[in-house]
């Protein structure tokens, strides 16, 4: 059965908390259309069968709708560097949608 977002959506674990001040710099300068400067802005986690950790990123520029991204990231500690590849998960998500008509949302 389907889940809204919201269902699934918690708040940071301590352990896997992120300066929200540096992602929003990140984010304004390297993702198109982010809205900055940033007037609302919730960061929240995917709860649910992540070994990477996921976060919802929803930001709302002024006078502008929320919009909501996704982060993944490498989970905190020493890992071994096949495990939690990110950097793979992005190459292949980008090589598909690269091909396709379809665009990540």
């Amino acid at each position: 059965m389907a889940r809204l977002t919201s269902e699934l959506l918690r708040p940071l674990y301590a352990a896997q908390a992120i300066d929200e001040a540096a992602l929003l710099r990140y984010a304004a300068a390297h993702v198109t259309g982010f809205p900055s400067p940033a007037l609302g802005f919730v960061l929240t986690q995917f709860g649910y069968g992540q070994s990477n950790p996921t976060y919802c990123l929803e930001v709302s520029a002024p006078g502008g709708e929320a919009r909501r991204y996704v982060l993944r990231k490498k989970p905190p500690g020493v890992i071994l560097q096949s495990t939690h590849a990110v950097e793979r998960e992005f190459q292949v998500r980008f090589l598909c949608f690269a091909r396709s008509d379809l665009q990540p949302s």
